[in-house]
């Protein structure tokens, strides 16, 4: 299967942000990893399936998790017959109603599913993926970043909370007051996270982070500089 060629963000079917198709580092690690080992992953937030699929071609064995049974029906749909045998579905929301098996992957991938979070599901969002890990597995965290250009208007809030000690500081719970053009694209109540925030909440699960930082970080005076976090860890 030939990899998309599509570069332009596919909105979902749920108003839950859009399918990017960006090759961030963790995103490209995660695949080099199924690559090496043609493990058992996970892909958390797998919206129609663009990295499963990419994962899948790779040869891993895929558990892909959404929220919205439409992406996953298109995913189904768009699975060629040699990989389904490879390929597990699960309808529901992680970390609330969905259970990995525990001690068994050798990835998980959470990109772009963090800023639907609220704090304490982020917390077991880690907890979860830290217990369904092998020893040595590693989880690839791709989230939006509170410093992307179109968020001016929401650095006043993130920085009265940042300075006032909280571990989530990018938390922004009237975003459609604030940003209004958003509202046709996510949820008026979304969670920006800083390289702090992660890294600290990571280490608080257990993991021991290899990388984190901003992505990209190459253009910056670009509309896009920085609009994204990422991290890798391990357990």
């Amino acid at each position: 299967m030939a990899e998309s060629k599509n570069t332009n963000p596919i909105r979902t079917l749920n108003k839950m942000g859009s399918m990017f198709f960006d090759k961030d580092p963790a995103y490209t690690a995660f695949l080099e990893h199924i690559e090496q080992t043609r493990g058992y992953f996970a892909d958390i937030g797998s919206a129609y399936g663009y990295s499963t699929l990419e994962a899948l071609k790779r040869g891993g064995r895929l558990i892909a998790v959404d929220l919205e049974k439409r992406h996953l029906d298109v995913l189904l749909q768009d699975c060629p017959t040699l990989y389904k045998p490879r390929l597990e579905t699960i309808c529901g929301h992680f970390p609330n109603n969905v259970e990995l098996p525990k001690n068994s992957l050798d990835g998980i991938l959470l990109s772009r599913v963090l800023i639907f979070l609220t704090p304490d599901e982020i917390a077991s969002a880690f907890t979860k993926a830290y217990d369904a890990l092998n020893s040595g597995g590693l989880v690839y965290i791709v989230t939006s970043s509170p410093l992307l250009k179109k968020w001016s208007s929401l650095s006043p809030l993130y920085d009265k909370q940042k300075l006032e000690g909280s571990l989530w500081p990018g938390r922004i719970e009237n975003l459609w007051e604030l940003v209004p053009e958003e509202a046709a694209i996510l949820p008026n109540t979304i969670q920006l996270i800083d390289t702090e925030s992660l890294e600290k909440g990571l280490t608080q699960a257990g993991f021991k982070v290899k990388s984190c930082d901003y992505y990209p970080k190459d253009r910056p005076n670009d509309e896009e500089a920085f609009a994204w976090t990422y991290a890798i860890a391990m357990k």
